[in-house]
Order: structure tokens, then sequence, then C-alpha cells
């Protein structure tokens, strides 16, 4: 293809540029448009730009090179939605962007997304769906937008594994949120816009942001959790850590469940008016595990067992 390509109707793109963008826009005509081969193998900052107005499949590999810093746009504007069933690399810096502005037309994530050094932002009027565990969507900071719901959930084998440096942006507007590859690397703050239930897994430690949701939460970390943002939700706040927990940011869960392991206190206040529901809340830290829940602007009451196993451990509610 040469810099600047640009095609109308087509319903198949196997593309190749070296110093010169792409762009490619179906506007006519049945059927997906079809990415097979798409590669980039320039310099410089050089823009990837395709649209189709029937949906978008990538069966066949997609590759920018690394030193390519330029952004990459796939969207679909109607029917169709995006379909990534082969891998998506895009090299060097620049935005990798995934749109699907068509009602109930998902975005799904088949096979391995990576931005590398480049930030991901992943649209959809409808789902957005996640691979097998043995794939992976990256990039240097993500921002995920659903009208429906984020399915990255075992339970489904949709959980693709997100690995992120930077920060991470989580909205649902149209339901639940499940990230729960226990492989998960979320390197900065994670916050969600919206959603109803929220459950998030890292392998190591997290750290949340605001947390807008209004149903349930649920985190486990295989190191610490802390947070200075509010974790909101009409129902209970569960979270789980090897390293302490520290969510100190006036949280408004209507009720909280704590379990932490191997090394830390917990400290978790809340600011409720309406009253902090307090359930299981367990410290089995072998020293230093001290134990701190309070509601800044309403009761406390304890519905279960709050136990901490450290020697002198002090417990203060």
């Amino acid at each position: 293809a040469r810099e600047g390509y640009h095609a109308t109707g087509a319903t198949l793109v196997s593309a190749t540029a070296k110093n010169g963008g792409i762009k490619k826009k179906k506007t006519s005509g049945t059927g997906l448009l079809d990415l097979q081969g798409i590669t980039h193998d320039g310099t410089s900052s050089h823009e990837i730009d395709i649209q189709s107005n029937t949906g978008i499949v990538n069966n066949s590999g997609f590759v920018t090179a690394g030193t390519n810093n330029g952004n990459v746009l796939l969207q679909s504007s109607g029917t169709g939605g995006i379909a990534v069933n082969s891998d998506i690399n895009k090299g060097g810096s620049g935005t990798l962007t995934l749109r699907s502005t068509g009602a109930s037309q998902n975005i799904t994530l088949a096979g391995n997304v990576s931005a590398n050094s480049g930030n991901v932002v992943i649209e959809s009027a409808s789902d957005v769906v996640g691979g097998a565990s043995n794939k992976t969507l990256s990039g240097q900071n993500l921002t995920m937008v659903a009208g429906g719901v984020i399915n990255f959930d075992s339970a489904a084998s949709k959980d693709s594994k997100l690995q992120v440096p930077g920060t991470t942006s989580l909205t649902a507007s149209g339901g639940y949120i499940v990230a729960d590859n226990a492989t998960n690397e979320f390197g900065g703050i994670v916050s969600v816009s919206s959603g109803t239930n929220v459950k998030l897994v890292d392998k190591d430690a997290i750290t949340l942001g605001n947390l807008s949701h209004t149903g349930n939460l649920s985190v486990t970390a295989g190191g610490a959790v802390t947070g200075s943002g509010v974790i909101g939700g009409a129902g209970y706040a569960s979270v789980t850590a090897k390293g302490g927990i520290n969510l100190s940011g006036g949280n408004t869960a209507a009720s909280v469940i704590l379990n932490n392991t191997d090394t830390g206190s917990i400290v978790y206040k809340a600011s409720r008016a309406s009253g902090l529901s307090v359930g299981a809340v367990t410290n089995t830290a072998p020293s230093a595990g001290d134990i701190t829940v309070s509601n800044s602007t309403g009761n406390v009451s304890l519905t279960s067992a709050i136990s901490a196993s450290a020697p002198n451990s002090v417990i203060t509610i």
C-alpha cells in the first residue's frame, strides 16, 4: 500500500507500508472488513486509520514496527463490531484505539493485543470481551469503556491477562466489570467510573483509585492493597491481600470484609453517614498485624468476628 492509501467498499485488506501511513475505509457492501497481514515497518510517527461500517475482523495478524510512534485506530461504526482473532502488536509509543460505536456490537479480544510503550484505548457501545487465559492485553496505560459489560472472567474462559505498568481506567455503564486472571499486573492506579459488581485480581500489589460502581466489590492481590480513593457501592467490599491493606479514602461501601496474610496491618477508613457494616476481618500476619476500621460520619456495626494472629496486635474499631 502506498502512503495515504484509501479504499472504499473493500471487504479484504492486506497492506504493507514503510515510510507512510495506512488509511482504509469501508463504507458500503456487506460482510466484515477482514484485516490480513497489516504491516508497517517505518521509523517515524505515521498513522494507521482503518474504519468500517460493517464491522472489522483481524484473522491474520497486525504488526507495526517498534520504531513507529504513530497512532493506530480501528473503528467500526455499524454492524459487526470488532473481532481480534489474531494478534495485534503495535510498536513504539502512540495510542492503539479499538472503537465500536454500533448498537449491540461487541469488541472481542481472542488474540494478544499489545501497544508496547504506547497506550491502549478500547471503547465499545456494547461489551468488551477478553480471550483465553494465555492471551494478554498490554499497554503503558489502559482505558476501557463499555456501554455494556467488561468481561475478562475466568468462569467464562474469557480471562485474558491485563498487563499495565501505568494507570487503568474502567467504565461499564451497562453492567459488571470482571478482570480475574491470576497473573494480571496493574502497576499504577486502578479506577472505576461506573459499573455494577466489580472483581479485580492482581498477582502482586494493587493500588485503588476512586471506584464508583453501584454493587459489590471483590479485590484479591498477591501483595498489598492500598489506595486513597473512595470505594463506593451499595453492597459489600471484599478485599484479600498478602502484605497489608490500607484503604483510607473515606470509603462509602455499605459493608466490608477484609483478609490479610503474610505481613502488614489492616487500615480501612469509611465515611458513611448511614453506617458501616463490618463482616469478617482477619489478619494472620505473624507480626505488626494491627487492625483499624473506622467510620468518620456514622456508626460501625460488627456482624462477624475480627481477629489478629500476631502477639500484641491492636484492634481498633
